[in-house]
């Protein structure tokens, strides 16, 4: 998941372990993305629309990636 990203560092001269950037990356996921993928705006709103339970598998994900490094 972090390839391309440690690709582009190394690129740019950073010389830090690679496991460095997969906590990094992971951790500011869960923090820009985690909490914001949900919609809450659709929230009570019935039955889930689709774009709901896309967004919540997305959380889900999130979630778990973090749950991996941490």
């Amino acid at each position: 998941m972090t390839t391309a990203y440690l690709e582009g560092l190394l690129d740019e001269g950073w010389s830090g372990a690679a496991t460095d950037i997969g906590v990094g990356f992971v951790g500011a996921m869960l923090i820009r993305s985690g909490f914001d993928s949900l919609r809450y705006d659709l929230l009570g709103a019935g039955d889930p629309p689709p774009e709901f339970t896309a967004r919540l598998e997305l959380t889900r994900w999130i979630a778990a990636m973090a749950h991996r490094v941490f």
